[in-house]
């Protein structure tokens, strides 16, 4: 039960599959395991400001604010805001967002302090601890993430930490692709090599383009359909501890380790908030772009 290369989906129920490193993030067999993955991604954010640049880091279109985008951007006037991993800060691109009631969070001190230049009426503040926001109880009215949750090591934790700095009757929002939903995955090696099965092809790997398109087309298919049936007995936020990350060469997405689930997510979150619905725009667009957008509003 302790070694990391089984699914964990409860202390009763292990699932093993050696293609797919995944555990679960609530399960405390897990932790020495994703401890050491969360200080390499630390380690990896704090030292690598290229990763944030417009190119790489920035997927947002906050100045158009269709969608979500548009959701949040009318959600923040006249609140205190506090968004968690900010990167670049884009939504202050937004003419309708207000520097002055902004703050924004994440691993480089070199970033937040260019931030912090760019946007003088804003606040930034370095993130030191990952698991840990470094922001009173209650300190502000909503509380928002974009494309992080789904490079989070606890997820359950971090949705924790958005509760616990929000005021009661704030909001927070979390915004990230929906990969178990539709059986995807971004940081998963498949195959034996790095590499689409057509490059392996084109490289005569014709073994590695087989095994890689069985892995894409339906073992990673079947096992996200296990992990969401599980999901059903309580949440396991599912991580990979293998991401190619660390031994592929760089892709967007590839540290995306958390294989995100909008079922769990809003299971975690009732436990201190109510969920909202979401506007049909804003369903619309997630649904096209394969996005989980939850909303949910702190209980007193």
């Amino acid at each position: 039960m302790g070694d990391p290369t089984w699914i964990t989906t409860g202390p009763e129920r292990p699932v093993p599959d050696r293609r797919f490193r995944w555990v679960a993030a609530t399960d405390p067999v897990n932790e020495p395991a994703l401890d050491r993955l969360e200080q390499q991604l630390a380690a990896f954010y704090a030292g690598n400001l290229d990763y944030f640049t417009l190119e790489n880091g920035d997927f947002t279109n906050w100045t158009e604010a269709r969608g979500p985008f548009g959701r949040i951007v009318s959600l923040t006037a006249g609140r205190r805001v506090l968004e968690v991993g900010c990167g670049l800060a884009g939504i202050l691109r937004n003419p309708g967002v207000r520097a002055a009631g902004y703050t924004g969070c994440d691993f480089p001190a070199d970033l937040m302090a260019e931030n912090a230049r760019r946007f003088p009426d804003a606040r930034f503040v370095p993130l030191e601890v990952p698991r840990r926001l470094p922001f009173a109880d209650a300190a502000f009215d909503l509380v928002f993430s974009v494309f992080v949750l789904e490079h989070v090591v606890f997820p359950h934790r971090f949705l924790d930490e958005c509760l616990r700095v929000c005021a009661p009757g704030g909001l927070v929002i979390v915004l990230c692709p929906d990969f178990l939903g539709r059986g995807l995955s971004s940081s998963q090696r498949f195959g034996f090599s790095p590499g689409t099965g057509r490059e392996k092809l084109r490289r005569g790997r014709i073994l590695d383009a087989l095994v890689t398109g069985y892995d894409v087309r339906i073992r990673l298919k079947r096992h996200a359909a296990r992990l969401r049936d599980a999901a059903g007995d309580g949440p396991g936020f599912m991580i990979n501890l293998a991401p190619r990350l660390f031994s592929d060469p760089f892709q967007i997405d590839v540290d995306a380790v958390h294989q995100t689930y909008g079922p769990e997510i809003g299971a975690w979150l009732r436990r201190g908030a109510d969920l909202i619905g979401t506007d049909p725009e804003t369903a619309g667009y997630c649904r096209e772009n394969g996005l989980l957008f939850v909303e949910a509003r702190k209980r007193a």
